[in-house]
């Protein structure tokens, strides 16, 4: 029997062009799936839509696998792969299991002797931290930081001791609602030296990189749509000399 699960990679955005972004493979992949692991149903539906005409895609079968999946449903989600089924796993935006559900479910088919196989795709997260143009030897994610203003002072200054000591790029994400009053704490908070970077919608017409000092933030103004927040305190000196 087959058993193969899919990490398959879904856009940043409507306006990002599956043919120019993601590898002709998925096309292959996708008429030999028997269900999708999706964050949302709609997303689902969507993402099937792209690739397969309506009476090829409405057969297979979606299940929810997010945030409110309970622990207690892992046997009856990786039992269709057990039997043999072949299934796909994709998030509502980017790569699966990189700051979205889904990696207990990889873990679950590595632990049941089921193939994996992630499949290329543009991520958020990489996408920043190549753009930035900061560091990336060395680099930490936080997926989302404290929304209790004292505690999200504390998480920003470890992040910028950090970056000084062992010279790191650290990476966060906010919700868009948010991005603007992330940037205003960052900027009340970091080192006037520190680098600093906004990257916002990504591979969108709208995409948007600024990347600078601290000291030199004074009247930039950042949307509140997606974003990646990156900052680098090492050497920033002298990088930005």
């Amino acid at each position: 029997m087959t058993k193969i699960l899919y990490l398959l990679p879904n856009l940043l955005g409507e306006n990002d062009s599956f043919e120019e972004f993601f590898p002709p493979i998925i096309k292959k992949i996708l008429p030999t799936l028997d269900g999708l692991f999706v964050e949302s149903e709609k997303e689902g539906r969507r993402f099937l839509s792209h690739f397969l005409p309506r009476e090829q895609w409405t057969k297979i079968k979606l299940k929810e696998c997010n945030e409110h999946t309970l622990v207690s449903m892992k046997e009856e989600m990786i039992k269709p792969l057990v039997d043999g089924e072949t299934w796909g796993l994709i998030s509502d935006a980017g790569l699966p299991c990189i700051a979205d559900p889904g990696s207990w479910l990889v873990l679950e088919a590595r632990k049941r002797g089921i193939d994996v196989q992630a499949i290329p795709g543009p991520s958020s997260i990489f996408l920043a931290l190549m753009s930035s143009g900061l560091p990336a030897q060395s680099f930490l994610f936080h997926g989302y930081l404290p929304r209790e203003e004292n505690e999200l002072r504390k998480k920003l200054l470890l992040m910028e001791k950090n970056s000084i000591e062992k010279g790191m790029t650290h990476l966060w994400m906010e919700t868009p609602y948010r991005v603007e009053k992330m940037c205003h704490m960052a900027l009340r908070v970091f080192h006037p030296n520190t680098l600093f970077c906004v990257a916002q919608n990504l591979l969108q017409p709208t995409e948007r990189v600024i990347v600078k000092p601290i000291r030199l933030w004074e009247g930039i103004r950042v949307e509140n749509v997606p974003s990646i927040f990156l900052i680098y305190a090492s050497n920033s000196t002298a990088m930005w000399s």
